[in-house]
């Protein structure tokens, strides 16, 4: 069985996780360096949602379970969230947990599932699609603005857990430099806006250790070394083409 895990990738590894642990494994009975890490990441996802006006549709592809969804939608209730995510087990479970929701299964490089919207979160996405060049192709032109939110593939020490951690083994986890992600922002047609590195705890590490580099945390991400330490890279990008996006 553990051969057969080691081979997953795209959706298939997260189908498993939704069938198994009813959830995912990062969300459900997470250990307390994914909720960290987690937590850092809504509180970025959140502050960029400020920018957008009542009524806005935002779209939260690779929603997995919905657990990041109904948050965001709880705290901007005048905004319409749909998630939007590859694996079929999971989007049932979402709609089952949170039924005043719209979820739909949708493949990132399958444009005609992907439904047109005022802004796009792709965190934690792009990295576990087959083909992460094409897969801003697809959304890129179906949103006037972008989110982005991926592991830093500046941080040796994120390479080195790839490599060793089981679970980033048994779900294809991978990272790419910021400059990767921008060549295929621009050749999607879009711009990149904002660049920032956030969060010193890791996905899945010992907790001694998420909470002393939670500590630290504040201080790193506002000094030079947080290109090098971080754990996430945050990309926003707007569509130069916003006018023609339409359903």
């Amino acid at each position: 069985m553990a051969k057969r895990t080691n081979t997953l990738r795209g959706a298939a590894p997260f189908e498993h996780d939704a069938q198994h642990h009813t959830g995912y494994r990062y969300t459900t009975q997470a250990p307390w360096s994914a909720t960290q890490a987690n937590q850092r990441l809504t509180q970025v996802t959140q502050k960029w949602l400020q920018q957008f006006s009542a009524n806005d549709t935002i779209v939260d592809a690779g929603c997995g379970d919905g657990t990041y969804t109904i948050s965001l939608a709880t705290n901007f209730p005048k905004l319409t969230f749909i998630g939007l995510d590859p694996a079929a087990t999971a989007i049932k479970l979402a709609a089952a947990h949170y039924p005043s929701l719209q979820f739909k299964v949708g493949d990132l490089l399958q444009s005609r599932t992907l439904p047109a919207a005022d802004g796009y979160i792709l965190r934690g996405v792009i990295h576990h699609v087959p083909q992460p060049e094409k897969s801003l192709l697809g959304c890129l032109p179906k949103t006037r603005k972008l989110l982005i939110i991926e592991p830093n593939g500046w941080n040796l020490g994120l390479k080195v857990i790839e490599k060793l951690s089981p679970y980033h083994r048994a779900h294809g986890e991978r990272s790419f430099t910021h400059r990767q992600l921008s060549q295929w922002i621009t050749q999607a047609g879009g711009k990149v806006q904002h660049i920032r590195y956030v969060g010193l705890v890791p996905f899945f590490c010992p907790t001694w250790l998420a909470k002393i580099l939670k500590r630290w945390e504040p201080w790193v991400e506002q000094s030079w070394l947080a290109p090098l330490l971080c754990a996430q890279v945050v990309m926003s990008a707007t569509n130069q083409h916003h006018a023609a996006v339409n359903e």
